[in-house]
């Protein structure tokens, strides 16, 4: 992975993997943990900044208040082409049916809100992230081509 993301990529990867130290509020109060640290997650975040930035910014963990009154958190968004990205794995996204099933409804209800959604697996994060980059190069043009008029 080293090879494909770069050695400042990689780096930054392994620097946001360390654990964070806990903190306590005062005395007696129980510890304040930070939310685990995803690797597949932070390896798409940097291949996200890679391939989109500066152009377009891309935001993690934004939550996309629309007009039906539900809220949805979405992995990663670029508003200035109007895309979600999601980390999609089978723990937290195939393993029970209303998981399932609210993937689905998110993904309908965002795109009647002009987002298109791209789907991309951890496993192939982590283990083809080569792939996974060239794939982005490919939306991106397509994207900025869709935003254009051009299609």
């Amino acid at each position: 992975m080293k090879q494909i993301l770069g050695e400042r990529a990689f780096e930054q990867i392994k620097r946001r993997l360390k654990p964070a130290p806990t903190k306590t509020k005062s005395a007696g109060a129980s510890p304040n943990k930070r939310k685990a640290i995803n690797p597949a997650e932070e390896a798409l975040f940097v291949l996200l900044n890679d391939v989109f930035e500066p152009e377009h910014p891309v935001q993690r963990e934004v939550c996309l208040c629309l007009d039906i009154g539900r809220k949805w958190r979405s992995d990663f968004v670029i508003e200035s082409l109007k895309v979600t990205f999601e980390m999609d794995g089978w723990e937290s996204h195939g393993k029970y049916l209303e998981s399932f099933k609210n993937e689905r409804e998110k993904s309908f209800e965002v795109f009647m809100h002009g987002y298109s959604t791209i789907r991309i697996y951890a496993s192939e994060v982590l283990t083809r992230p080569g792939i996974v980059k060239d794939k982005l190069i490919r939306a991106k043009a397509l994207l900025q081509e869709k935003k254009g008029g051009v299609r």
